[in-house]
């Protein structure tokens, strides 16, 4: 249960997945050597989905990390620490690596103890901080100001530094697990499927182009005798939120979803951004469409609504609930229809390279690509939450 704001009472609600991060890690083989284990083996840098922990007292990992950096057990380091679970279960502690963990331009050096019945990485209170993922004063720091701790120098360095993981096709759907599929591996499943899929359906890195659904891209179909609709002055936007939205548009430009209007390009068809705060008082960017939406056509298609769906769910089945990111922004846009989508900002003319979203006709082409792809599926349902 969680409490709403809007409905002002609890309800029902998922609980938040665990904060994840992607970090560099690199083996410290003379600090090996102080404890009298000699690594001669060259271990290159490697990329992890690390899982960002304040309640870990300590950095762990399971036995899947050796797997990642092809790390031999005889090169870990003899130890007796012990690592009891939230509920009271033990990890079975094998030893631990000297690792050094960066994330963006920040870097920690950790004891990282490898565990034998866990998997993933988990990034401890005092890695985070380091890492200045949390506060240093955390908890202790006014949680108010939590949106407003940052400089925008800080955020300029942070978009300018990327160490996510290359973004790839999703491959081969895999042959076969490495455990057993039972509710006591459940999140040891979960984790392997994330890490599979790490640099595919798990890679929400913001500093490279968005991955393309397959089918044909989206049309803009007008309507008879329509009429072009242009405005040429934007809405301003107020100044504590200036730089906010500016990297937003910065960073939906390096995910292909938006393009800059070509110079020289005239204006026929031009719509204003408009921004609104959020309920945690940060910046939502829009764009008022409701003139193109007047003079366009759509390409309806059904889906099923929540209730039919989860009226046909079998019930004493386990499920597994995946949400899509930047679904809209997947389904490329019709080079002639770009020009339709047009929107001016104080920073200028914009223009839509993929569905954009408050726009009546995306739903109906995004559900019906995704159906396309998903139809020989079994034991799958769709649901469209827009």
């Amino acid at each position: 249960m969680a409490w709403s704001l809007d409905e002002q009472k609890f309800i029902r609600k998922r609980p938040t997945p665990s904060p994840r991060v992607n970090v560099k890690l690199s083996l410290l083989t003379e600090s090996h050597k102080q404890f009298g284990v000699f690594c001669n083996k060259k271990v290159p840098d490697k990329r992890f989905t690390a899982v960002a922990d304040t309640g870990c007292q300590t950095t762990t990992a399971g036995i899947d990390l050796l797997e990642t950096l092809k790390i031999p057990k005889r090169f870990l380091i003899p130890t007796s620490h012990l690592i009891v679970g939230i509920t009271d279960s033990h990890l079975e502690i094998i030893g631990a690596l000297m690792m050094k963990i960066q994330h963006s331009n920040r870097t920690t050096n950790q004891m990282v103890y490898i565990s034998s019945n866990s998997k993933g990485l988990y990034l401890s209170e005092d890695a985070l901080k380091d890492l200045y993922l949390v506060d240093k004063n955390f908890p202790n720091q006014d949680t108010t100001l939590a949106g407003t701790m940052t400089t925008p120098m800080d955020e300029e360095l942070e978009e300018n530094v990327c160490e996510c993981i290359p973004r790839s096709m999703s491959g081969d759907r895999p042959t076969e697990i490495p455990f057993p599929p039972t509710i006591e591996n459940k999140a040891k499943l979960k984790a392997w499927l994330i890490e599979h899929f790490s640099s595919s359906a798990f890679n929400t890195c913001t500093h490279q182009p968005l991955k393309q659904m397959t089918g044909p891209p989206m049309k803009i179909m007008f309507k008879e005798n329509y009429s072009p609709h242009a405005v040429h002055k934007p809405i301003q936007v107020p100044h504590h939120w200036k730089y906010q939205v500016k990297s937003n548009l910065d960073q939906d430009v390096r995910l292909g979803i938006i393009e800059p209007v070509p110079s020289g390009t005239p204006t026929v068809w031009c719509a204003r951004m408009v921004v609104t705060p959020k309920k945690n008082g940060k910046p939502r960017r829009t764009v008022d469409l409701q003139e193109l939406k007047k003079a366009t056509l759509r390409e309806t298609h059904f889906t099923q609504t929540p209730f039919s769906i989860v009226s046909q769910t079998p019930k004493n089945t386990l499920k597994t609930v995946l949400d899509a990111w930047n679904g809209y922004h997947s389904l490329p846009l019709d080079d002639a229809a770009k020009e339709a989508t047009t929107f001016i900002t104080q920073w200028g003319r914009y223009r839509y390279c993929r569905a954009p979203q408050g726009y009546h006709a995306s739903g109906d082409a995004y559900t019906r690509r995704f159906d396309d792809i998903t139809k020989d599926l079994e034991r799958v349902a769709r649901c469209v939450d827009d």
